[in-house]
Order: structure tokens, then C-alpha cells, then sequence
């Protein structure tokens, strides 16, 4: 079985790539406590925030773990983004221990339980009908998971110009030569919109719904500065939206807000 830990990253740059820590990044962490209330939840950072209600707020949920060293090198070449170093410390932190690695822009939806009895777990990712790969954002896997071996030797190819190759394209490749190493997830489980606009609009304008779903991603590298750095507690509670629907019912198992 999967252990029933779930993992986040953040704080891998000193200037956190000019995204500050926010309203969703808690709420990503008090969805994962209040959907799976009996797991673990751990919060990998290197850089913490200063000042930061928020940040705060998910010590009450989560175990803060700082992260001993930050990969600056991959396969002999220079990181340049901090999301390929989160790319590769992901997979060092669930290779080494197992669980569930979330992205701080998820929220989650319906408990994990069922998916624990599988080596290893990706969702498809699927935009405008291609099948861009297996993403990254959420990851489930065993401790020493077969599928996890050969994806970080794929760090070995890395190129710092290719955005998505190790996150996404590699394990979709991984996962086709080797299905019998991983489950993999169709996209409404994990990624039932995108960064499309229409996908937005249902995220945040309208009322879409995720029976079939075990948590959202918000795509953040695309989103923060438009949409969700302007997400507060009171537009949660007060504009019935996808997301802030499934915000209030994190925000209802166990307290209300930030208290």
C-alpha cells in the first residue's frame, strides 16, 4: 500500500518566482487535510515566507520540513526555472518515502483511499483534445516504485530549455513502454479543466461539477497574476464558483476561515 502521506513543495527560490504565497496555497493544504483527514501532510520548503497569515495557518495542518538542498544541476546542466527543481525534488521525496505529492495550486475533491493499492498513479493531461502527457501535479506512488526508478533516470536527458519534457512528456513515454509499472488516471480525476479559457470560466465563473474527480489543478504558471492572487476568503464565500464551492467544503470540516 501507498503510504497515506500527501507532500507539497514550495520556497524553492528566494523570491518564490514572484509568487507569494496565497489564499489557494493554504487552501490546497486545507483541502488535502479535510478531504483525507487521516493522512499525513508534509511542506517541503527551503525559503519560508515572512510575515505570511497563510503560511502560517498551515502549520495548524501540515508538518513544515525544510528541504536540506536545493538541486541547482540536472544531467550537467544549469536549472534554470524552479519548477524543474521542484520537478526533480518531487520525485527524490517520493522515491524515497512514497505518498501522494500535490502542487500548491490543487485542491482536493474526494479522498485518495482507493487509488493507495497501485505502485504508482499519474493522471493524462489532455488540452484542446491532444494528450500533452502524464502531469506531474499530482503524483501517487509506493516508496522505491519501479516507475519512479526509470523516470529519475531520465534527469539524466534533462534540457532546462523544455518546459514540460521531464514533468509531463517523460512519464507518458515511461508509462507506455512499462504500463504494467503505473495506473494511469484519465484526466477528469486530477485535470477536469485547464488553462483554456473556457476551462477558467468553469473553474471561476461558472458551476461546473467533479463527481469523477479527486482534486483540481489551477495551473498556476499560467493563472496567479490574472486570477487566483485575487482569490480572498470572502470571494469563497460569497460568489458561487467551481472552486470556491469546493473551498467552502474544506473550509467547513473542522473550522471556518483562518480563525
Amino acid at each position: 500500500m501507498i503510504p497515506r502521506t500527501i507532500h507539497f513543495i514550495f520556497g524553492l527560490d528566494p523570491k518564490f518566482a514572484g509568487i507569494r504565497f496565497s489564499y489557494y496555497h493554504y487552501l490546497a493544504v486545507k483541502s488535502a487535510k479535510a478531504i483525507n483527514p487521516t493522512y499525513d501532510i508534509t511542506l517541503h520548503y527551503y525559503h519560508a515566507p515572512e510575515q505570511n497569515e497563510f503560511w502560517e495557518a498551515t502549520k495548524e495542518l501540515a508538518t513544515h520540513q525544510r528541504i536540506d538542498e536545493v538541486p541547482q544541476e540536472a544531467g550537467g546542466k544549469k536549472i534554470i526555472h524552479s519548477a524543474h527543481k521542484a520537478d526533480i525534488l518531487r520525485m527524490e521525496i517520493l522515491h524515497e518515502t512514497g505518498g501522494i505529492y500535490l502542487d500548491m495550486d490543487t485542491i482536493c475533491i474526494a479522498p485518495f483511499d482507493d487509488l493507495l493499492h497501485h505502485p504508482c498513479v499519474m493522471g493524462m493531461e489532455v488540452a484542446g483534445g491532444i494528450i500533452n502527457g502524464l502531469c506531474n501535479a499530482v503524483i501517487i506512488a509506493m516508496p522505491k516504485a519501479e516507475f519512479l526508478s526509470l523516470w529519475r533516470d531520465r534527469v539524466k536527458e534533462f534540457d532546462p530549455n523544455d518546459w514540460n519534457k521531464l514533468g509531463v512528456r517523460d512519464p507518458w513515454d515511461i508509462s507506455r513502454a512499462a504500463p504494467s509499472l503505473i495506473h494511469v488516471e484519465p484526466p477528469e480525476s486530477f485535470f477536469r479543466t485547464t488553462w483554456y479559457p473556457q476551462d477558467l470560466a468553469d473553474t471561476h465563473e461558472r458551476v461546473i461539477h467533479f463527481e469523477r474527480s479527486y482534486s483540481l489543478h489551477l495551473w498556476e504558471s499560467k493563472t496567479h497574476h490574472t486570477t487566483l492572487k485575487n482569490i480572498t476568503e470572502e470571494s469563497v464565500l460569497t460568489k458561487d464558483t467551481s472552486y470556491n464551492l469546493l473551498a467552502r467544503k474544506a473550509l467547513a470540516a473542522g473550522d471556518e476561515g483562518l480563525n
